[in-house]
């Protein structure tokens, strides 16, 4: 930011007379670098002016460098200078002049400016299928036996340069899969909520940076094998996608997993042929 300090009175600033600028940073916007006179404390910059550079219509730049928070959303900004002396006190609460005001009172000590600010977020999400083995969990094969417990891994990255606000995933069950359990593994607590007439289940992850990841393992139980007779195989095929949004960000589908579920009867043994009798 470039603040203009134009002394437009009749007489020059009186050479003990202190000049004080004051830029008040909106927030997510930080405070980086300035002159040596300029301090930052919090949200608010203040900087000192020499009078001697400012005669009647003299004019000082101040040149300040600020950095925007990973964390802001899109839009637009507003930066607000004020500039006093003893003589020209800051109106107690100010406020950003019109386009109108600007032009009519050219020498007003409160000016704005507004600064848009622009991202291009991004979700995605992957998953994977885990399954039971010994005291641990393994990435599966994609296929298991009816009855059988398996896990699904949703891995969620912000692909964006923005920080994703709000991040929630969900995933419709298949009318198969009876839900068991949910969780965000190492990340911050999630809340987490099953809607057992609509099978949805709904995953509040919170906020990712851009770059980070997190993962939701979702505990599914896979239906039991349907009655079959003696010597024939059943089969069935679970397909499972989840979804996850942001604020900023529409639902974007994850990757489509099938797990095949297979059983295969043993035939009914023979019945034995009786010895005929002998003489």
């Amino acid at each position: 930011y470039t603040i203009a300090v134009y002394n437009g009175g009749e007489r020059d600033v009186d050479a003990d007379e202190p000049v004080i600028v004051t830029d008040l940073l909106p927030e997510y916007l930080h405070f980086v670098s300035g002159p040596e006179t300029c301090t930052a404390v919090g949200s608010t910059v203040t900087c000192t002016v020499d009078p001697a550079d400012l005669p009647s219509g003299g004019e000082h730049m101040i040149v300040l460098t600020v950095e925007v928070d990973l964390a802001a959303d899109p839009g637009v900004y507003v930066n607000k200078a004020v500039v006093e002396t003893e003589d020209d006190p800051a109106p107690e609460n100010p406020e950003c002049p019109t386009v109108v005001q600007r032009s009519a009172q050219p020498e007003n000590n409160v000016d704005c400016e507004e600064t848009p600010v622009v991202g291009d977020p991004g979700l995605e999400i992957v998953k994977a299928v885990y399954e039971a083995s010994e005291e641990t969990w393994v990435p599966s094969d994609g296929k298991a036996e009816f009855g059988d417990s398996i896990r699904y891994r949703l891995s969620i990255t912000a692909t964006g340069d923005l920080t994703e606000k709000g991040v929630v995933v969900t995933d419709v069950l298949d009318s198969q899969l009876r839900y068991a359990a949910a969780d965000c593994a190492t990340h911050l607590p999630c809340d987490v909520t099953f809607d057992p007439a609509t099978r949805k289940v709904s995953v509040n992850v919170g906020d990712l940076a851009p770059g980070a990841t997190v993962d939701v393992w979702l505990t599914v139980t896979l239906p039991p094998a349907p009655p079959q007779a003696a010597g024939t195989t059943v089969t069935a095929v679970v397909p499972n996608v989840a979804m996850a949004a942001s604020k900023a960000s529409p639902e974007a589908p994850s990757n489509k997993v099938i797990t095949e579920l297979k059983r295969t009867t043993p035939p009914v043994p023979p019945k034995p042929t009786p010895p005929k009798p002998g003489l």
